[in-house]
């Protein structure tokens, strides 16, 4: 299989020149072909009109783990690295992380473990199958990452390998987060997405792009809004505080500043498990209105830095953005922003 991204080259090159990464790249080889063959081109099949959950967001999310790991994928004096183990833990776990959606959308998470049972022999060992399910499975759930432990221990041919599970589940959690872009929608498509459903896809095709920067400790997202789009109410089932409690819908601007949120809250929830690798202390929020193909006067590119706080020691943050959005930024207002759109 090609070796695109910056994960896939580090094992390959570790494989290159040590037994056990080479069998972890074997075993890494065969169950990507296996899903590729047999569960990515039929993830939508089960979930109609999703925004993509395929092949091409599974590459999407390793290319973003990678983003967040590079500082430790090459080998420096005195410098933690990931070891091979690792990397196949990181690359695998994103293999799998979303493919229970073939079955069941609510319970795709803890399917994992069942599903994995049964191609148990494309795995090293028992333990490293165990430690891929929970990795896996950690991408969901307000305390998941809670459970997973520092320092597990495993082996593959030789001596053990230490595993910060916790970690290694954190990169894959948040490299899901912040897989969210055009990318995952069409726009040619969208007139026929049921009313239920549009809200998603407008709202990844409002995410121009989504990229860590761990030398900045950032993530740097750019939203770039369509002005027939940004006020447009649609149903709503995530944000109950936002959405209108007569029509149960929400605007598309605040349904992103949501999910910026939540995207905010999931950063700071990771990072206490993965601040040495990527210490992403910060987001970047760009915001746009295009109109006729180019900014609406008064809503050009401007950006918002979002920072932590707001969490309880070892609970799940809750960190408010929304309100202080539109109170630091009146013109952003839904009312303000049909008013310079009509004009």
């Amino acid at each position: 299989m090609p070796e695109e991204y910056l994960l896939e080259r580090a094992i390959a090159k570790r494989a290159r020149a040590d037994r056990e990464a080479a069998i972890l790249k074997t075993s890494y080889d065969s169950i990507w072909n296996y899903l590729e063959a047999n569960y990515y081109p039929w993830v939508q099949a089960n979930c109609p009109y999703f925004t993509d959950h395929g092949e091409a967001h599974i590459r999407s999310v390793i290319n973003s783990a990678g983003e967040l790991s590079q500082k430790w994928l090459e080998f420096k004096k005195g410098q933690p690295y990931l070891t091979a183990l690792d990397i196949y833990l990181i690359l695998t776990a994103i293999l799998w992380h979303d493919v229970g959606m073939v079955i069941d959308r609510a319970t795709h998470a803890e399917l994992v473990y069942k599903m994995t049972d049964e191609v148990s022999e494309f795995f090293p060992n028992p333990p490293v199958k165990n430690l891929v399910s929970r990795i896996a499975q950690a991408h969901k759930g307000a305390s998941s990452l809670n459970s997973l432990k520092v320092d597990d221990l495993c082996t593959i041919k030789g001596s053990a390998y230490t595993v910060n599970t916790a970690m290694l589940a954190a990169i894959v959690r948040f490299a899901d987060e912040i897989s969210e872009n055009h990318t995952r929608a069409s726009r040619q498509v969208l007139a026929t997405v049921p009313e239920d459903q549009k809200i998603y896809w407008l709202y990844a095709l409002s995410v121009a792009s989504c990229i860590a920067v761990p030398k900045r400790e950032r993530v740097v997202v750019d939203y770039q809004f369509d002005a027939d789009k940004v006020v447009s109410r649609w149903p709503d089932r995530d944000f109950e505080s936002f959405r209108s409690p007569e029509d149960k819908k929400i605007d598309v601007l605040t349904y992103a500043l949501c999910r910026l949120e939540k995207m905010n809250n999931e950063r700071e929830y990771c990072l206490r498990n993965f601040i040495a690798i990527a210490p992403i202390r910060e987001i970047e929020a760009r915001f746009s209105i295009i109109k006729d193909g180019r900014p609406l006067a008064g809503f050009e590119p401007q950006a918002i830095i979002l920072k932590g706080g707001g969490m309880d020691a070892g609970g799940y943050p809750s960190i408010p953005i929304v309100r202080d959005f539109f109170n630091n930024h009146p013109s952003w207002k839904i009312e303000a922003v049909v008013g310079a759109i009509g004009t």
